[in-house]
């Protein structure tokens, strides 16, 4: 489900990692014919507009994502929230363009701290696919995202 910008599939993926600057490859085995596996760099689309979030993830430490944990994944993996007031919020899973996968809360909470966990499946119930998603809560007039990597 993965396409790299010559056009060529991207069908085995063993591996995801993340450099010193915060970018994202993925290490694919290649064709079983061919044997030829290859190294791709996520990039943004230029189309992509994002997931609208406050500058730095945080507005005056309103609300923030803790760290993902284990990152990557492969059964389940948790975080949490951390609200400075009690408030409405929303926390999602969101694909790389930007769509949501599934909604893991909506509504009130109040201050403190809340613990999440995604099981890799979407709002459906079914497995999602291998691949980099974002963590967002957003609500109290603050946003916070984080990157998680699913692998299958």
């Amino acid at each position: 489900q993965i396409v790299s910008l010559d056009g060529f599939t991207i069908q085995d993926i063993v591996a995801i990692g993340e450099d010193a600057a915060g970018e994202v490859y993925i290490a694919d085995r290649g064709a079983a014919v061919t044997g030829q596996g290859e190294v791709f760099k996520l990039v943004k689309d230029p189309a992509f507009t994002g997931i609208p979030q406050v500058a730095g993830g945080m507005k005056g430490g309103i609300l923030s994502l803790s760290r993902i944990a284990p990152n990557p994944f492969r059964g389940s993996t948790s975080f949490d929230l951390t609200l400075a007031r009690a408030g409405e919020v929303e926390v999602g899973i969101y694909d790389a363009a930007g769509r949501i996968v599934k909604r893991l809360h909506s509504g009130a909470l109040p201050e403190g701290s809340h613990g999440f966990t995604w099981d890799g499946k979407s709002a459906r119930g079914d497995d999602a696919v291998a691949g980099v998603y974002f963590v967002r809560a957003s609500g109290l007039g603050a946003s916070s995202t984080e990157r998680v990597a699913l692998l299958r």
